[in-house]
């Protein structure tokens, strides 16, 4: 029973978890994105 309960904490608990990696990934990767257009930009002119 212990054990049964505890599953869908856990599950949430990975699923949380697996979406907070994911934002920093696309948080990163749009400062990436970013940078690189500030370059162009700066490259331009």
């Amino acid at each position: 029973m212990r054990n049964r309960k505890l599953q869908p904490e856990k599950l949430i608990y990975l699923i949380g978890i697996r979406k907070e990696t994911d934002t920093r990934k696309n948080e990163i990767k749009k400062k990436k994105e970013r940078e690189e257009k500030i370059e162009l930009k700066q490259g331009k002119t």
